[in-house]
């Protein structure tokens, strides 16, 4: 019979295995579920400096390379390919321990960058190397026409596959995101003109580097009025007036002037532009911009659009309050039952000093007719304004006396039993069940 092959280590190397019944080595000797012992390939070669582990750690790594191997068998007895049988050496010949590397070469390794990490810096895995041409869905997310980029139609207009391309803006990495950044780049201006698209283009300047957020802004920097008329790209607008620091801004300081601050602020979207800056921006930014809207405060205080420019001036900007008061001032009465000017006289007494509001509370009291302080207050947005009266202690029971004098007509409407309600006056009993409204 052949002589056995003896393990590829130098520490059995000369070693004769004695003949035995065997045709391989006893720990090879595999039984597989067909019945029939079958011979497993296992790993024998042995390191230098592996002979100076225990027998005890050999075996254990010896173990784990035979259960490896085993299911591997396993698996090819399943599909009906015999397991392949270990090549044997001729007889006499002996195994070659492999070379082992200088002392040299090993620190070099050691010192040296590891390989996985080598791969992790230097090269972008395959599922990162472009923008996945589909969505979770499986329908197309990337549709190459002449480099265009992606569907801008499809995408901004159909709200699942928008929603799966911000959660990946959110949660995946800083490489993913940078290409997926990239991508919405080839056609950030139509989807940002689009319901959907617009919610992409906005999550892409939140999450963005700052290099890819600069690339974005400047693909929409020459479409700037155009966005702010749109009802979905000033929301893009204002992004970038929120994201982007406020010196980086005068490319749409400078759209705004020239196409009129005061006409933008009466646009039922370019308001909302305005707004933005107003918060962002100081007065070397936006200071001429905002003298012209101060100086038109009077007639955008009662407009459906510019009174929300002047409620952020009056918040935003403490030192063109008093000019913007001022102004309304000689028709605060009538200011005060427009649905619009209610909300800006409202916010006056919110911001304004104590000067300011004793001035409210004077021009309301001097109020005529049909404008007086009872007629004021029978109306909605009048009655708001008299009930914020009760917060400002400037002749408090000048204010109470003639609400009170007025409550017969007051318990005629809703918003007036509100009124004596809220001053701590009796309604009286005639009042109707079913108050009409103004």
């Amino acid at each position: 019979m052949a002589s056995l092959p003896v393990p590829q280590s130098s520490f059995y190397q000369g070693y004769q295995w004695p003949a035995s019944n065997y045709n391989v080595a006893p720990w090879q000797d595999v039984w597989v579920n067909s019945g029939s012992p079958a011979v497993v390939p296992v790993q024998t070669e042995v390191s230098v400096a592996d002979c100076s582990q225990s027998r005890a750690a050999r075996r254990r790594r010896n173990r784990k390379s035979t259960t490896a191997s085993l299911a591997s068998v396993s698996t090819a007895a399943s599909t009906g390919t015999p397991p392949s049988t270990p090549r044997r050496m001729p007889s006499g010949e002996v195994w070659q321990s492999p070379k082992c590397q200088s002392a040299a070469d090993v620190l070099e390794l050691l010192l040296g960058p590891s390989p996985k990490a080598a791969v992790t810096e230097n090269q972008v895995p395959a599922h990162q190397a472009c923008p996945p041409r589909r969505f979770p869905t499986g329908s197309l997310s990337l549709q190459d026409e002449g480099g265009v980029g992606p569907s801008a139609t499809e995408l901004g207009n159909c709200e699942e596959k928008s929603k799966e391309i911000i959660a990946r803006l959110e949660a995946v990495g800083r490489d993913e995101r940078a290409h997926l950044v990239q991508w919405l780049t080839k056609a950030a201006k139509p989807l940002s003109l689009t319901k959907f698209g617009t919610r992409i283009v906005q999550k892409a300047l939140e999450v963005a580097s700052c290099s890819d957020r600069d690339s974005l802004v400047a693909i929409l920097e020459p479409h700037v009025e155009e966005l702010c008329d749109s009802p979905h790209g000033n929301h893009v607008l204002s992004k970038i007036i929120e994201v982007m620091p406020s010196a980086a801004l005068s490319f749409v300081v400078e759209k705004i002037a020239g196409k009129g601050p005061v006409v933008v602020a009466k646009h039922r979207f370019g308001c909302r532009v305005l707004e933005r800056l107003i918060e962002h921006c100081d007065d070397v930014m936006i200071g001429a911009v905002v003298e012209e809207i101060v100086a038109k405060s009077r007639a955008l205080c009662a407009h459906d659009f510019g009174n929300f420019v002047i409620q952020h001036l009056l918040e935003h900007w403490p030192s063109k309050r008093d000019t913007i008061l001022q102004s309304m001032i000689p028709d605060l009465p009538m200011l005060a039952v427009n649905k619009s000017a209610a909300h800006v006289v409202q916010k006056a007494m919110d911001w304004c000093d104590e000067d300011s509001k004793k001035a409210i509370v004077v021009a309301l009291l001097d109020g005529k007719s049909p404008h007086s302080l009872g007629e004021v207050a029978c109306s909605r947005p009048g009655s708001y304004v008299v009930e914020q009266l009760q917060g400002i202690s400037h002749r408090q029971s000048e204010v109470r006396q003639r609400i009170e004098e007025r409550s017969e007509q007051l318990c005629q409407t809703q918003w007036g039993q509100k009124i004596l309600e809220c001053f701590g006056l009796p309604v009286p009993d005639a009042a109707p069940t079913n108050a009409k409204r103004k």
